[in-house]
């Protein structure tokens, strides 16, 4: 729960408690991180990295030099990294 830590605004939360407190677990859902980067070599995640390459002004690249970790959600389940217009 957001109680303000890390510059966080309390309260403002994605209310998942009650959500687990009704037997929903999230199984078989798919999310995606939207942000301007992600540190691939995070040790406690395994990523998927999906680079999108079709927006605009988008120039998509990895990178080791920024340090940002929406990755550590844990959502992703594979060491892999593959653009999406190569599907």
């Amino acid at each position: 729960r957001n109680t303000g830590q890390s510059k966080g605004v309390p309260g403002l939360d994605l209310n998942v408690v009650e959500a687990w407190s009704r037997g929903y677990t999230g199984k078989g859902v798919t999310t995606a991180i939207m942000d301007d980067g992600t540190y691939s070599a995070y040790p406690a995640t395994n990523i998927s990295l999906f680079i999108v390459q079709s927006l605009p002004g988008n120039t998509p690249r990895l990178s080791h030099e920024s340090y940002r970790t929406a990755s550590d959600t844990r959502t992703a389940v594979k060491n892999m990294v593959q653009t999406l217009s190569s599907h």
